[in-house]
């Protein structure tokens, strides 16, 4: 049994401080009550102590309501200055599935065997096909496909496939064919299926030395000459420094690189940050503040209102210097937590493989 001495010590660095606050409260609240039974004059000394509370509870509670305006106005305006980058990552991503769809259309005019493959199973996802549990139906294309000469033909239309399926970015074909560009969001999850899937890492298979590190037949580009220059140009508007002196057969390798390993992750964690939450670190000063607000501020207030119960006063002195206890012991534990980054996402797609890869020389080394 393995243990995750990480998630652990989370909990305990949690759990230390609540216990500690939750003591506190009980010790003042029965010393309180018991001084008050023992010396009635003591009533006077609580409210003098309501007073000071209330006098701190409104001073940390105005320093803690100034700096969540700031930070939220903060997280808002690093949004704001990101979305230029997720625009320009959205727009190479869809001109990447523009060239795959005239690859698509090109391989399933000029393979006759493949179209007629690709047809019959029409039904059956890439990402199905690279599930750990297939469907039946996936598991019947793979059978068929371990024995069939179209085998990376087939498997590279269906991740070809996976790219311009319109119900999977939840989008329409003009996106496909359009000479514009057009500001169509994609959703994270299907993000998250690319990646998880590997995909763009089938354009490798058009790099012989690739090929030859794995035994396997590099795929031939037998496409028109009007859709390799289309293909180009693309290529050459996701990035002109890389693709603009080389043949449309690198290209191809190099963008599914560049696809996979570069702009599907950035977009990703573009797509989390601007989608995410607020701070752990916002959340747990925005409940101190109300907690300092009701126990601090309005309970005091209306004790002394309404003449309520000493009761009451009691409870609010014993919880507002519990919460202070919790916050000194809970606060550098809060804070070590929002330093912590994890990088993301982590590839186990060809990860081997790509550490014998020789980013000067372009070439596989055994």
């Amino acid at each position: 049994m393995k243990f995750n001495f990480r998630k652990i010590g989370a909990v305990i660095s949690v759990a230390i401080p609540l216990l500690v606050a939750v003591c506190a409260f009980i010790y003042l609240f029965v010393s309180l009550r018991c001084k008050l039974s023992s010396n009635p004059q003591f009533i006077e000394t609580l409210e003098e102590t309501r007073v000071n509370i209330i006098t701190i509870s409104s001073v940390l509670s105005g320093i803690i309501i100034a700096y969540l305006t700031s930070k939220v106005l903060q997280i808002r305006n690093e949004k704001i200055a990101k979305m230029p980058e997720l625009n320009d990552l959205t727009q190479k991503l869809h001109r990447f599935r523009r060239i795959a769809w005239k690859l698509f259309k090109e391989f399933w005019t000029n393979s006759d065997g493949v179209n007629d493959f690709i047809e019959k199973y029409r039904m059956v996802s890439f990402f199905d096909v690279k599930s750990d549990m297939p469907s039946p139906k996936a598991k019947k294309f793979i059978e068929e496909m371990a024995e069939s000469e179209y085998n990376n033909i087939a498997y590279f239309c269906l991740e070809l496939r996976s790219f311009i399926d319109m119900t999977a970015v939840m989008s329409d074909m003009y996106i496909l064919i359009s000479e514009f560009d057009i500001p169509v969001p994609f959703n994270s999850k299907i993000l998250r299926d690319w990646i998880d899937n590997g995909c763009g890492c089938g354009f490798l298979e058009f790099d012989k030395e690739y090929c030859s590190h794995l035994n396997k037949v590099p795929l031939t580009l037998n496409i028109s000459k009007e859709a390799e220059e289309s293909i180009k140009q693309l290529a050459v508007q996701i990035d002109k420094e890389r693709y603009e002196q080389i043949d449309c057969t690198s290209t191809l390798f190099k963008l599914g690189m560049q696809i996979h390993y570069d702009i599907i992750p950035s977009l990703y964690r573009l797509h989390l940050q601007i989608e995410g939450k607020l701070p752990l670190l916002v959340k747990y000063l925005f409940w101190i503040f109300v907690l300092l607000i009701v126990f601090g501020v309005v309970l005091p207030l209306l004790s002394k209102i309404l003449l309520l119960s000493t009761i009451v006063d009691i409870i609010s002195i014993s919880m507002t210097i519990s919460l202070c206890i919790y916050i000194v012991f809970s606060f550098y534990g809060f804070l070590k937590s929002e330093i912590d980054v994890e990088y993301y996402p982590k590839f186990q797609n060809n990860i081997d493989l790509m550490a014998h890869y020789d980013c000067d020389t372009q070439i596989f080394k055994t």
